[in-house]
């Protein structure tokens, strides 16, 4: 079942790469759509670069320690309704505001109080403190009433409640929304630094491409942004897998997106 499934992934990638060759010969202007070989050749000449190991790092430092922030509020918040339901709705207006206010509105306020190199961190959390919060809150609802039940009974304290009820309930659905909120991340996070041309960024990367008119290097910044995104995914999910197995919680390391 595995290969057939990474067999269908390859050549549904090979067709999609074939239709990108095919359009950009009929488009037939580099700087409007380049071709794969030109986008691969300025990754290359990138690559061998030491400002874009340094951009990704950057761009990595700011993102990550947005998702963390935004994944531990998120958390944090999830429990203080589950615990006092009376707050949902107290909570629930900011959390709605921060659904649909536009990134670029956010991050133009976040210029009037803060440095532009803590705009990632700030604009990464606070897209992802969101879905943490909602799925995990989901969780700790749908935990088995019989279980809890037998909890009573049998007088079990609250880590064991915590640790054997409350976390396998709550890990998948955790699971689920991490691999949500990292793609998140990566897209406010990578357009707070385009607004707040964070020096040395991917984002400000990509905004000199689009200046300067490199439109293969803009490209080619982009899938680099989609691989380190879906690494960041790959491993975060991992983690929460082995942490969630560790502590009582049942889940799957091979997630299903």
């Amino acid at each position: 079942m595995k290969s057939k499934k990474t067999l269908l992934t390859i050549i549904s990638a090979a067709l999609w790469l074939g239709i990108w060759l095919i359009a950009a010969r009929l488009v037939n202007r580099e700087i409007f759509f380049p071709g794969p070989g030109a986008v691969l050749s300025a990754l290359g000449s990138m690559a061998r670069s030491k400002n874009f190991y340094s951009g990704i790092l950057i761009s990595l430092s700011g993102i990550a320690a947005g998702f963390l922030a935004g994944f531990t509020a998120g958390i944090l918040l999830s429990v203080l309704v589950f615990r006092f339901p009376f707050l949902e709705s107290f909570i629930g207006v900011p959390i709605k505001i921060i659904k649909a206010v536009p990134v670029a509105s956010f991050v133009i306020l976040a210029l009037l109080w803060l440095d532009s190199s803590k705009l990632s961190i700030l604009i990464s959390a606070m897209m992802v403190m969101p879905v943490i919060y909602s799925n995990t809150l989901s969780g700790f609802r749908s935990t088995d009433e019989k279980m809890l039940e037998f909890a009573k009974v049998f007088r079990l304290s609250a880590g064991k409640r915590i640790r054997y009820i409350y976390i396998p309930s709550i890990m998948n659905p955790l699971i689920s929304a991490s691999s949500v909120a990292i793609g998140f991340a990566w897209k406010s996070g990578i357009a707070a630094e385009i607004i707040g041309l964070i020096k040395g960024s991917i984002g400000n990367e990509l905004y000199k491409s689009k200046l300067y008119l490199e439109t293969p290097g803009l490209f080619a910044w982009t899938i680099t942004i989609v691989l380190v995104s879906v690494l960041c995914e790959k491993i975060i999910v991992l983690l929460l897998s082995l942490v969630g197995k560790a502590l009582g919680g049942v889940t799957d390391v091979r997630h299903k997106n």
